[in-house]
């Protein structure tokens, strides 16, 4: 296995922790409405 595989792990969990931000702030946009 790369070593690489280890930031490539941290990358992926960022972008998972971004994706769900956002998704909380559409949530809280359409409550909104």
């Amino acid at each position: 296995m790369y070593r690489s595989t280890g930031i490539s792990h941290t990358g992926y969990s960022m972008l998972r922790l971004s994706f769900l931000l956002v998704k909380q702030e559409d949530n809280a946009k359409t409550k909104k409405r």
